[in-house]
């Protein structure tokens, strides 16, 4: 089996995280029409996240199923995560994100994903939550969401159905018209010291 483990510092305060990890989803993740969320232990919960092209191909919807395993608020949200093809291939991974606030509203982001059925799933993942969580942190905060996270989503939707995931410092673009905007999109959300392009 296979696991990664982010951390990240959001500008966004631990109880405002928390709901983006339990309730929030259908705001800055999730198709809004299709999440059915009860974020209690043991209940299940189902969304579409929608792939999105610049051309008249109508939006692919990808989707995730899971169950809440623990919930502490403010502090960690730990669920199963299931998806299909270029996804988790339909294997039930583990995703736990750890919530430690510190100075001011600002917080430590752990979010471990394990369980994967093969590193090239995990790969993919490995280079998507990255741009997930720039893309929470960007978001308008009173809305908890806004267009620009459903770019991020449609582009974590590519990445991993394609399996199109390139690292480097310096990002070769592919001469599609599709690819060529998500770089664009995409590129305003790196972090750190590492460049991560997902098409």
């Amino acid at each position: 089996m296979h696991a990664l483990t982010i951390t990240r510092t959001s500008p966004l305060s631990a109880a405002t995280l928390y709901r983006a990890w339990t309730t929030g989803w259908g705001s800055w993740f999730a198709e809004p029409d299709t999440a059915r969320i009860q974020a209690e232990v043991g209940e299940p919960f189902f969304f579409d996240v929608a792939q999105r092209f610049n051309d008249a191909r109508e939006p692919v919807r990808h989707p995730h199923y899971g169950r809440f395993l623990r919930l502490v608020p403010d502090a960690l949200v730990s669920l199963t995560w299931v998806t299909g093809a270029g996804g988790t291939a339909g294997a039930e991974t583990l995703l736990t994100v750890h919530l430690d606030a510190i100075a001011g509203d600002f917080t430590r982001v752990t979010l471990t994903h394990e369980g994967f059925t093969t590193a090239e799933a995990r790969d993919a993942h490995e280079a998507a939550w990255p741009i997930i969580l720039a893309g929470l942190n960007t978001s308008p905060r009173a809305s908890l969401m806004g267009t620009e996270w459903g770019i991020a989503a449609s582009q974590l939707s590519r990445a991993i159905a394609r399996r199109s995931i390139f690292t480097s410092a310096k990002i070769d673009p592919m001469t599609r018209t599709d690819s060529t905007e998500t770089t664009r999109n995409c590129s305003a959300w790196l972090i750190g010291d590492r460049s991560v392009l997902a098409v």
